[in-house]
This record gives structure tokens, sequence and C-alpha cells, in this order.
């Protein structure tokens, strides 16, 4: 069998071909045209954003910078969201919030824990990272591309959420084990389910094991389905980060 050499083709895809990828499909249909969306929760970008963006989309985004609490001048961008991150800090109540705006929920996960991983000394020999079935499998990357090894699932209960009694008997045993540090990933908004974990109640376990145990922790909260809406409707919202 001879094999075939693959070569430069001379001439790209006609305009005809090409035009079959410039039209969303029918799945990307939502409520605005009157159509019920089944699919991936969505909503349409209002006009000004759409507006911005058809602006922007022509520049390199390394050109327009990333990180807010950079000393040099701010350009338009990074002006906008620094602004951006301090009104959200306004309104959850943080008047010394940072932060920069990811290109999503993924990025935003493996800065988390990123973070996570420095926060509790940089080393990730002896970090226990514990999540569910249900959380997102961009944590799994993020554990991946920071070599943390020994990552831990909690089944969840009957209402979708992570079982906060096998999570105490999980702490128990991975203190006795040897392990000190500890990621917890909780989710407000699973993807599958759209049923949130009780953060007050892992709040709570991490202080309790804070006073009595020689333990670190670090509580990363992925925001995924109606996150930022949900201190709102809940009530007020608080992580403590120990």
């Amino acid at each position: 069998m001879v094999e075939e050499k693959w070569s430069f083709p001379t001439n790209g895809l006609s305009m005809e071909k090409i035009k079959e990828y410039m039209v969303p499909g029918k799945n990307y249909d939502c409520l605005d045209n009157g159509r019920v969306f089944l699919g991936y929760p969505q909503t349409t970008p209002h006009p000004i954003a759409i507006e911005t963006y058809k602006n922007y989309i022509q520049y390199n985004e390394n050109h327009v910078g990333t990180f807010s609490n950079n000393d040099s001048d701010l350009n338009i961008t990074r002006r906008m969201e620094k602004q951006f991150i301090e009104m959200l800090g306004d309104l959850y109540g943080d008047i010394e919030v940072d932060g920069y705006v990811t290109s999503g929920g993924t990025e935003g996960n493996i800065m988390g824990v990123w973070i996570g991983r420095y926060y509790l000394g940089g080393e990730t020999d002896d970090i226990c990272l514990i999540k569910t079935y249900l959380t997102h499998q961009s944590i799994d990357k993020a554990c991946s591309l920071i070599n943390i090894k020994n990552i831990v699932e909690i089944p969840y209960n009957h209402n979708f959420e992570m079982d906060t009694n096998l999570l105490i008997k999980e702490i128990d045993f991975q203190i006795k084990s040897g392990r000190k540090r500890f990621i917890i990933i909780a989710t407000v908004g699973y993807t599958m389910t759209g049923t949130s974990d009780s953060i007050f109640e892992i709040d709570r376990i991490i202080q309790d094991y804070s006073k009595k145990e020689d333990v670190s922790f670090y509580l990363h909260v992925d925001a995924a389905i109606g996150g930022l809406v949900y201190p709102f409707a809940k009530g007020v919202f608080c992580i403590s980060i120990c």
C-alpha cells in the first residue's frame, strides 16, 4: 500500500462551503425568538455588549492588558475591567476586591485551583482536593496542569449536592493519613442539575476544623449556573477562606 503524501491545497474552500459554518444552527435558538432553548443554558448578550465587542474584535487581546492591579496607566479596557470588578465588590460588600475577567468558567476554575495551591504554600504533594461527581471537568484539567494528584470525590445526597456528612468523614480520614492542606471545590448551580452545594455548611465545617486541628483550607466556589445572582436570591452569602 502506497502512503499518500499530504500537500498544501492550492485553493481554499468555496464561499458557499464556508457559509455553512457562518450561520448558527437551530440549536442556538433561544427565548428571544419565542422558542424554548433546551440545550446549554444561555442568554442573548445585551445590544450594547454586542456593539462594543464588534468594536474590539479586530484587536489582539494581549494588547489590552489583563490584571487590574497593575501600576501602569490603565487603558480603556483595563480601566473598564477594574471598574467592573470594583462594582461587583461593592455589590458583594468587599471594598478590597481584586481579580480579573476571565475568558470563561474553565479558565476561572483553573485560576481558582492555581490560587489555592499557592495560598496553601505552593507544594502539591500533600494537598487533598475534594469535589463531587458532578463537579465540572475543568477542575480535573486544573489538577492535571497544577500537578495535584490526591483528588477525592464526595458522593452527592438526594438533593444533588455535596453530602457534608461524608465530607466530614473524608476530612477525618485524610487528616489521619497525614494530610493537612485541603482545597474544597463547591459549586453554585451544577451544569447538569442546576442544584447548589451547601456553601454555608461547608464553610462552617472548615471553620470548625480550623479551630481544633492544625490544618489549612482553601474553598473555591464554582459559580456555574446562576452563581452571579445566587447571593441576592438566597440572602447574605459569606465565604471564609482559612
